[in-house]
C-alpha cells in the first residue's frame, strides 16, 4: 500500500502510512511527509537533530529510542518537542524517521506481516488475546486486572493513584473521541512534565502507558485525530483530507491489514463515527 501523502514518490507504507521497508528510508521521504504532519515551513536543523538521533539510536540498539531517552539527548522538554513534531512522537518524529513501534531487536519490515496472537494469563488464569508486540487486540477485553499482570509483566512497581489516574484518562479519552490521546495531550490534561511521566511509566508512553491501558496506537491516527489541533495550520492543498478508505468494505480491509479484530456493529460503528468527523472538516474548510 502506497502511503497517501507519498503516493507519486512510491513509499510503501502500512494501513497507518508509516513506513514499511526501513531500506526504502531516505532524506527526500522525511522532507515530503513533514507538511502533512504539521510541519508546513520544512524541516529545520532542530527537526533532523532528532531524527537522525532516532534512527542512530535504531541502528545501535535495534530499538527506537523512548521520548524520553530522545528529550534528554537533546535537552529537549515536551513544550519543545511539541513545537517540533506536533502530530506527537510516533506519530511525528518516528514516523519521519521511517520508524513504528518496535519493542523487539527487529524491525517490522524484517517479520512476516501476518503473525498469530498469543494469550498473556494472569495468576487465576484469565486470558486476554494481545499481538505480538503484547498490545490487547480487543480494547473492550480490557479491565484492572489485565493492566495490573501487564504491570508486572514489565517489571513495573506496584501501580498506584497516580498511575491509574493517567490509565483512566487515555481510557476516557480514547472512549470519547475512538483515538488514543497523544503524550503531550495526557501531559498537559494531567499537568505533568515529561520526567514525571517517565517517573510513572519507564518503559515508555505507548510501551507503558497506552499498552496498560489495554490500546495501541492505530490506522486513524495518521489521517484524522481531532486532538492534534496544531494541525488546523496545516490543510492539504487540495483541500481534501487524506484517508485510505471510502466505503466500510475498504474500511474492514484497512482494519484487518492492522490487525484489528472487532465485531461487525463495533466496526460499523467506527466507520461511521470516522466517517463523520471527517465530513464535519470538510464542511469547516468550505
Amino acid at each position: 500500500m502506497g502511503i497517501p501523502d507519498l503516493a507519486d514518490e512510491g513509499y510503501e507504507g502500512d494501513a497507518g502510512g508509516f513506513l514499511l521497508d526501513l531500506s526504502e528510508w531516505d532524506t527526500k521521504f522525511a522532507e515530503a511527509l513533514a507538511p502533512s504532519l504539521g510541519i508546513p515551513g520544512g524541516l529545520t536543523s532542530e527537526h533532523w537533530y532528532v531524527i537522525n538521533f532516532i534512527r542512530e539510536s535504531f541502528a545501535v540498539n535495534g530499538e527506537r529510542p523512548t521520548i524520553y531517552e530522545t528529550c534528554r539527548a537533546h535537552c529537549l522538554c515536551l513544550a519543545d518537542m511539541k513545537r517540533l513534531f506536533p502530530t506527537g512522537y510516533l506519530r511525528g518524529a518516528c514516523r519521519l524517521a521511517g520508524l513504528k513501534y518496535s519493542e523487539k531487536p527487529a524491525h517490522s519490515s524484517w517479520l512476516p506481516r501476518s503473525r498469530p496472537a498469543r494469550t498473556s494469563k494472569v495468576p487465576w488464569e484469565k486470558t486476554y488475546q494481545v499481538d505480538m508486540r503484547g498490545f490487547l487486540i480487543y480494547p473492550s477485553e480490557w479491565d484492572e486486572d489485565y493492566a495490573a499482570s501487564k504491570a508486572i509483566e514489565i517489571k513495573m512497581p506496584r501501580l498506584n493513584d497516580d498511575h491509574w489516574k493517567i490509565i483512566n484518562f487515555i481510557r476516557k479519552r480514547y472512549k470519547e473521541t475512538g483515538v488514543v490521546p497523544t503524550v503531550y495531550e495526557t501531559c498537559e490534561a494531567n499537568q505533568l512534565e515529561i520526567e514525571d511521566l517517565e517517573a510513572l511509566f519507564p518503559d515508555g508512553y505507548h510501551r507503558g502507558a497506552v499498552k496498560i491501558s489495554g490500546l495501541r496506537v492505530t490506522w486513524d491516527m495518521k489521517d484524522f485525530d481531532l486532538a492534534e489541533s496544531n494541525l488546523a495550520d496545516s490543510e492539504p492543498e487540495d483541500g481534501d483530507f487524506n484517508v485510505p478508505f471510502t466505503t466500510l468494505e475498504q474500511f474492514k480491509e484497512v482494519m484487518k491489514e492492522n490487525g484489528e479484530e472487532v465485531s461487525d456493529i463495533e466496526m460499523e460503528k467506527r466507520f461511521k463515527n470516522f466517517m463523520e468527523r471527517i465530513e464535519g472538516k470538510d464542511s469547516e474548510q468550505s
